[in-house]
């Protein structure tokens, strides 16, 4: 039980630091047209 915990725990570090990088992303998107 305590790989799988380990491993669901690396999964949703990952998770949140794509959905992290993703928000980002959008939010640098969003931003072009106002500097433009």
């Amino acid at each position: 039980a305590g790989l799988d915990r380990s491993r669901l725990q690396s999964i949703a570090r990952s998770y949140d630091s794509a959905k992290i990088h993703n928000l980002v992303g959008y939010l640098e998107r969003l931003e072009v047209p106002a500097h433009a």
